[in-house]
């Protein structure tokens, strides 16, 4: 089979496809214009055409086709990196969603007539078992998106929106947010993306969200490290650009890779030591350090620059730190701080929660019995373990699907009913919530069990039923506060939190309320008048003691920056003058 396919050539052979019956064509169809695809560019491993769905007619599409260049696709790692894709643009908005893949043995007689097709399954062969007459063609549908560098035929390289091409360090800042919540789906998936660089990042105008595109060498990892050269001269990190088949590297490739974006977007478009996006061998050089960029403010440089340095473990060892450091920038200090020091906000809730269990089970629940068949105990554990999973920012999707189908069934096995199946949707899907439910009744269910065994009633000990609500609500608040802090997409009411401490602020108004309007004894029927006040008093003190809390943090770590910083000064310093 020839090398080299002219515009005309593979046109001839993929409109001869398209009459074939594989279900790629049956959902997606290329566009023509005069009887001819319209080609909307190509790369150094593939083509992308434009593309509309076959039913509706509805546009927006690309059908990216890859196996015309003299490079081989192994099936197998194909259809592994579509699947990467697949499953992390379903959980992000900041990677572009493909919507089908297939990939087609494609038999071509001399005539470049397309005498067969046959679709490939997943297996790994090698290049030498493809027959000499067919070509190896992957396709793959995605969303039509705007990429951020164009190259033009005279050379030059122009960027896209036009904030980013005037280096905005707002949109620069935005661009770093939005491809470092991507890469951080990709990491958490445990795969390694390999080749970040500004030719595949894409940006949506309706969206106004930049997403990371083309996996063609992307991989999962079993332990966070892969091995080989892959990647881009210039984007690539020095390890991978030295590495042989047998040097590991791991995920902060990818961060270096990120941080030469930026640092070439704050550089005006030059890599470092460099006249434009060309680099220059120095760059790989052991000794080398990039000059700083010719833009930005120092905190973004010092980001910039730690992202890029030659060593992996001096750069930040986690997109999640990349992302922390920018948290800064993109909304307030106080939001970097708040979310470095979130454990604070779960380990005392955890706290709160437990013990206002134990108060609730011996005060207002003294003759409540708790009967739980075994597929509602999974059911809870289910709800527990999904929401710790959601705070450290895993995956939860299959958890969420498994546990919900534990609900159903517990639902129709104990007694069904309308409101039972939607406590347990809502359960499922508010997500921290789940699990503190989860975590009380199974709490409860274990104190009746204990009372059981032991042969005592403990409830006349406890006659403070009032600390049990308290504590719990303060539970929900602190719970509340260390997930949100978990998610980094721009909500609008999400970021109103992050920034204002909208809920602190609301709860503290409600206890206030509770402690001077007698009226709320009505909303708290359960509690007495005194009991209302002093959950009024209680929560009102506590609000205040963790506003007070964030102000002194904020305080602390500016001091504690403003040191690092003397002392990294002192370091250069002495470095120069030979200490």
């Amino acid at each position: 089979m020839k090398k080299e396919w002219t515009k005309e050539n593979k046109e001839k052979i993929l409109m001869q496809l398209c009459a074939f019956d594989f279900r790629l064509f049956k959902k997606f169809m290329f566009d023509t214009d005069d009887a001819h695809l319209k080609l909307l560019g190509s790369g150094g491993f593939g083509d992308v055409y434009e593309a509309h769905k076959t039913k509706s007619g509805k546009g927006g599409y690309v059908i990216k086709v890859i196996g015309f260049k003299s490079s081989y696709n192994d099936p197998k790692d194909f259809l592994e990196r579509i699947e990467i894709q697949k499953k992390t643009a379903w959980v992000s908005d900041n990677i572009v969603k493909v919507h089908d893949a297939v990939m087609l043995r494609v038999f071509i007689d001399e005539q470049e007539n397309v005498t067969n097709a046959e679709a490939i399954d997943g297996r790994s062969e090698e290049p030498d078992q493809v027959p000499r007459n067919c070509l190896n063609l992957s396709f793959v549908v995605m969303d039509r998106l705007s990429p951020v560098l164009i190259r033009k035929k005279n050379g030059k390289a122009e960027l896209f929106p036009e904030k980013l091409a005037q280096f905005e360090e707002k949109e620069i800042v935005k661009l770093a947010y939005d491809v470092g919540r991507g890469l951080l789906n990709i990491h958490t998936e445990g795969a390694v993306h390999a080749d970040i660089k500004l030719e595949n990042i894409f940006y949506s105008p309706v969206s106004k969200r930049y997403q990371i595109g083309d996996f063609g060498i992307s991989m999962n990892t079993l332990d966070g490290f892969i091995t080989g050269r892959l990647g881009t001269p210039g984007y690539m990190a020095p390890e991978v650009y030295f590495a042989g088949e047998e040097n590991e590297h791991d995920c902060t490739a990818d961060i270096y890779s990120f941080g030469m974006i930026l640092y070439v977007l704050l550089n005006e478009g030059k890599f470092p030591e460099s006249n434009g996006m060309r680099y220059v061998a120095k760059q790989y050089m052991a000794d080398f350090e990039p000059a700083e960029p010719m833009t930005g403010s120092e905190e973004l440089k010092n980001i910039v620059l730690k992202m890029i340095r030659n060593d992996p473990d001096e750069r930040q060892q986690s997109i999640r730190e990349v992302l922390n450091d920018l948290d800064g920038l993109k909304y307030a200090k106080s939001v970097k701080y708040r979310r470095e020091h979130r454990n604070a906000s779960m380990l005392l809730g955890s706290s709160f929660a437990v013990m206002g269990f134990v108060i609730l089970r011996f005060s207002y629940l003294k003759e409540v019995s708790v009967d739980l068949d075994l597929w509602t105990v999974l059911f809870l554990t289910g709800c527990i373990i999904r929401a710790t999973l959601k705070f450290y920012e895993k995956e939860t999707g299959i958890i969420s699907i498994f546990t919900l189908i534990l609900g159903i069934v517990a639902i129709f096995t104990s007694g069904f009913s309308w409101v039972k199946l939607g406590a347990v949707i809502a359960l499922v899907l508010v997500g921290p919530f789940a699990g503190l439910f989860g975590m009380g009744v199974l709490f409860i269910k274990g104190i009746e069990i204990l009372e059981i065994a032991a042969g005592r009633n403990y409830s006349s000990y406890f006659n403070d039923g009032w600390l049990a609500v308290l504590l719990l609500f303060l539970a929900i608040l602190l719970f509340y506060e260390s997930f949100i802090l978990t998610i980094r997409e721009e909500f609008f009411f999400v970021t109103k939190v992050y920034l204002k401490n909208l809920h602190w602020y609301i709860a503290g108004l409600t206890f206030l309320l509770m402690i001077i309007n007698p009226m709320l004894d009505e909303w708290f029927s359960f509690i007495s008048g005194n009991d209302t006040i002093k959950i009024g008093v209680g929560g009102l003190c506590f609000c205040l003691f963790w506003l007070l809390r964030l102000k002194l943090l904020r305080g602390f770590e500016s001091i504690r920056e403003k040191k690092m910083s003397r002392d990294q000064s002192v370091a250069a310093i002495g470095e120069e003058a030979g200490f």
